[in-house]
């Protein structure tokens, strides 16, 4: 009699650690969700195939987009597999969060390896501004409006502009929203190559380590997935004997 009612609180708690981890998935994937709607909307923003917010967020925001869509349709299986104790549903959702785990692990260590390697991203940055400013006279949206955004000034600094403005009056997105002359007086001091490559490495060390603990997560959720599993397979062994 205690031996069932010990193993009845152990089912209990079970359940209701899988359905508390459930929850948890789903806002992890809202948040996945929000950061990758937040991405593509400054990309279609800039809406230019040259900028280079689409090289950096693009791709960022249609990966957190797709891990979050898939692990929805995860935390729906495992909704049904837990509530109705249907073992198949509840294995389903634990191989589901195996395979996002060890993707996500995957892709932090990548991304925490890879912020240490910046060489690559420094050239190709370093090419396609100058690409923007050598153009800049005649098509000066794409580079203001990452100076806009990440307020900077120029590839390295306000003085690769002196070549080009007129008079003393630098661009007005060299400088804080409102100004009504851009000087090199007022003009942001650092390039936007510094603060790209700045922005580029804080990000990977910031998504690499959440990949991992979410990707942690998922597999310490497998697991239970799986212990619910094998209870419910045998109450219902114990049900049809």
């Amino acid at each position: 009699m205690c031996s069932e009612r010990k193993n009845n609180v152990g089912e209990i708690l079970l359940k209701c650690l899988s359905g508390l981890l459930t929850i948890y998935y789903v806002i992890v994937a809202l948040m996945m969700f929000i950061l990758g709607a937040y991405a593509l909307f400054i990309v279609f923003w800039a809406h230019d195939e040259k900028t280079i917010e689409q090289e950096l967020l693009a791709v960022p925001a249609i990966v957190f987009l797709a891990l979050g869509f898939l692990l929805i349709l995860t935390v729906i299986i495992g909704c049904c597999g837990i509530c109705r104790e249907a073992p198949c549903c509840t294995e389903t959702y634990s191989v589901f969060l195996i395979i996002l785990g060890l993707a996500q692990l995957a892709l932090g260590a990548y991304l925490l390896v890879e912020q240490n390697n910046q060489q690559r991203l420094v050239n190709r940055v370093d090419t396609d501004l100058q690409s923007l400013l050598n153009r800049y006279r005649d098509d000066p949206r794409p580079l203001d409006q990452i100076q806009e955004f990440m307020e900077c000034c120029g590839k390295d600094s306000p003085a690769d502009f002196s070549l080009m403005v007129h008079g003393q009056e630098w661009p007005t997105s060299c400088c804080p929203q409102g100004t009504k002359f851009c000087t090199d007086y007022r003009a942001f001091r650092t390039g936007c190559l510094d603060e790209i490559v700045n922005l580029s490495r804080f990000n990977n060390i910031i998504l690499g380590w959440v990949s991992i603990i979410v990707g942690l997560s998922e597999i310490f959720g497998a697991v239970l997935g799986f212990w619910v599993s094998c209870g419910v397979w045998r109450k219902q062994t114990i049900t049809w004997a």
